[in-house]
């Protein structure tokens, strides 16, 4: 069997968005349960390289330090409030589903945005290195 992505998300992500992600048997944590609440972007990133995990993120600053050239193991943006939790949880399962964490490199960020599910399938190719807004 392939290797899964596993997510880490961090401070600003609703508890739900976890849950229905575990729902799914997604492996995820959040930095409440791992003891980071309160620490810079900077150690969110290192504990996430350490677990070998994607972030999902509602903060922008994420997206500064992806600039700046630091590394990750990928990085899932949404801005605050734009989605539901339902919108975004099929999104990241989506992103579990189609995508293994080699494809995740630390050049690809992936931005949650609304459109239709088919131009999401029909772009995914195309996110890997150029950080394209993933359309659902």
């Amino acid at each position: 069997m392939l290797d899964k992505i596993k997510f880490h998300l961090d401070e600003q992500v609703e508890r739900a968005i976890a849950e229905g992600l575990r729902r799914r048997y997604v492996n995820v944590t959040t930095t409440p349960e791992v003891g980071l609440l309160g620490v810079t972007d900077e150690e969110q990133l290192a504990f996430a390289i350490s677990q070998r995990r994607v972030i999902f993120t509602q903060d922008d600053d994420f997206l500064a330090l992806h600039q700046r050239g630091l590394d990750h193991c990928g990085i899932v943006y949404c801005h605050q409030n734009s989605r539901s939790i339902g919108e975004i949880v099929r999104g990241l399962i989506l992103i579990w589903e189609v995508l293994d964490p080699s494809e995740m490199l630390p050049s690809c960020r992936v931005y949650l945005s609304r459109g239709s599910w088919l131009r999401f399938s029909l772009c995914f190719a195309n996110i890997m290195n150029d950080g394209i807004g993933v359309r659902l």
